[in-house]
């Protein structure tokens, strides 16, 4: 017999467990599918940067600024912290020709209402921000920009809506969904069939797969990044710093590379070195500081760059 669920959620990422708990805090009845464990996917190899200046323009930089805004709400309403920081960020330009850039971005982002942006040249940026090399022409600031841990992020979102009724089944892998005449029938390997009228695909890098189940092309490929992880320090920062964040714990996160179409885990030398050596360049304390940990990780990344919703 199926186990029914008003609402079956596949994945159970930090997108799938906000959307459990969004839907639970409503009182709707709410089963997780998760092949793997919670958070264990995309969501544990993210740098956890809240980063809104860097979203396209118009609706896109619109859902981030609301996310943005949410987030301290978010935060409070969870059973623990998910060590969220609204710092601010800045990227850094390392030439005029970058800075000139940016800056024109910038000012097409202003053009989307709540969005806010301060431009430092030169000398400035030691002011927002001391550990920055004197060579930078420059850097954009968002105060909407922020951290949060994405481990913390992925299970205190699933600990607060199991609280409220969520049945979340790892291991569980899907493996068809069959369409009913009121709603869908979920097949998993080896834990049987869950029925529910209405099912969200969180999937991640799964997400295609599991789209294809209903006839859906989602045009969804893989993007291959790297992170690398110093040992703790004192506050270095007062900011995320372009590719740069440190952790509450006071662990520097450096990030990060972007392949697409690669969907390997393999930590590749030449861009860990050359991830390293750009940290160095741009904060020239970092020279001395060991490296710990580095990882790679796979990310879904829609073929126009926005997400997919409906």
């Amino acid at each position: 017999m199926s186990k029914v669920a008003d609402v079956v959620v596949i994945g159970a990422g930090v997108l799938g467990c906000s959307v459990a708990y969004h839907l639970a805090r409503k009182g709707v009845k709410v089963i997780v599918l998760e092949k793997a464990n919670i958070g264990s996917g995309t969501s544990a190899t993210g740098v956890g940067a809240v980063n809104i200046q860097s979203k396209g323009p118009g609706f896109y930089l619109e859902m981030n600024l609301a996310s943005s805004a949410y987030y301290p709400e978010f935060a409070a309403s969870l059973d623990g912290d998910i060590e969220f920081v609204p710092s601010g960020g800045c990227h850094i330009a390392e030439t005029e020709p970058e800075m000139q850039k940016r800056v024109a971005f910038m000012e097409e982002q202003k053009k989307t209402p709540g969005f806010k942006v301060e431009y430092f040249f030169g000398k400035e940026v030691k002011d927002i921000e001391p550990a920055i090399s004197t060579h930078v022409a420059g850097l954009t600031y968002c105060p909407q920009d922020g951290m949060v841990n994405p481990f913390l992020l992925a299970w205190v979102t699933a600990r607060t809506a199991r609280r409220l009724g969520t049945v979340f089944e790892t291991e569980t892998e899907v493996v068809d969904i069959q369409i009913l005449n009121k709603g869908y029938k979920i097949i998993t390997a080896k834990q049987g069939a869950f029925e529910a009228p209405i099912v969200v695909n969180c999937a991640g890098t799964g997400a295609k797969k599991i789209g294809a189940m209903v006839g859906a092309d989602l045009q969804i490929d893989p993007m291959k990044g790297q992170l690398l992880v110093t040992e703790r320090l004192p506050r270095l920062f007062r900011h995320l710093v372009s590719t740069l964040g440190q952790t509450a714990s006071g662990n520097i996160l450096i990030g990060a590379t972007a392949h697409f179409g690669v969907d390997d885990t393999k930590v590749n030398y030449m861009d860990i070195k050359a991830m390293a050596s750009r940290a160095v360049r741009l904060v020239p304390t970092l020279k001395n500081v060991s490296l710990i940990r580095c990882w790679a990780g796979v990310r879904p990344y829609p073929a126009d760059g926005y997400p997919i919703l409906g």
